[in-house]
């Protein structure tokens, strides 16, 4: 982000630039409108970008796609918004072919072709409001702050950043990236999530239980939930782009 960069006359500020984030902002530009999508990662994509560690790939947050057949309104979307050029697996929850890094990298180009803007490493810390209207945004970078104004500002922020003013009390969880030194076909791996319940309770119930433990009682108890994941068993490409 630079305030050098930032298209001048604005009609749309987007606030993230995840999926729904990238899919407004094509589409508002489609319509004409002068678009400036904002994120406050290093790179576009939200969920859907990857990241690589000592030589593995992995998802940052994906983990399962929607129904994304022709006869759905999220593959309809889809295919708008990715002109097609992304394939998705008929085998394994519509996994894209090439991994989630390629949708992000076509959502992109098509964004930016329409004629809108993506800035990265633009934090959004504030919306500001003129009565009860909003009329722009501001970003930080560093210890600078830079004020960007629009008529529409469109807050595609992570659900917990829009939920956290209305929780209670904030829940953590780990989440751990293990790389393995073999094919997903050596060790068998399934390309379903798999989830490991500690109890029979329904979800919520579990995890109000949990909650209610102190810290004392919470280590000695089973933890509640685990969810394994394995995006290279869901990616025919994988084995190719990481031979």
């Amino acid at each position: 982000f630079k305030p050098e960069r930032v298209p001048p006359n604005l009609d749309v500020i987007v606030i993230g630039s995840g999926p729904s984030g990238l899919s407004s902002a094509f589409l508002l530009a489609k319509a004409g409108k002068k678009v400036l999508v904002l994120e406050q990662h290093d790179t576009a994509g939200g969920s859907l970008h990857t990241f690589v560690d000592h030589g593995y790939e992995f998802d940052s947050g994906h983990h399962i796609s929607i129904d994304v057949g022709e006869n759905s309104l999220a593959g309809l979307c889809l295919k708008v918004l990715l002109d097609g050029k992304v394939e998705f697996s008929q085998s394994s929850t519509f996994y894209p072919v090439g991994g989630t890094s390629k949708m992000v990298y076509h959502a992109s180009k098509n964004v930016r072709d329409a004629g809108a803007e993506i800035l990265v490493r633009a934090k959004v810390v504030k919306i500001i409001t003129q009565g009860e209207r909003a009329i722009g945004v501001t970003v930080q970078k560093g210890s600078t702050t830079t004020d960007v104004f629009a008529p529409i500002i469109i807050s595609s922020a992570e659900w917990y950043r829009e939920a956290k003013p209305f929780m209670n009390k904030p829940t953590g969880y780990y989440q751990l990236f293990v790389g393995l030194n073999k094919t997903a076909e050596e060790l068998e791996l399934p390309w379903q999530p798999i989830r490991c319940f500690a109890t029979n309770k329904e979800c919520g119930e579990v995890f109000n239980d949990y909650l209610s433990l102190s810290l004392e009682e919470a280590l000695e108890v089973d933890i509640p939930l685990l969810i394994f994941n394995f995006g290279s068993a869901k990616d025919s490409t994988f084995n190719q782009r990481h031979p």
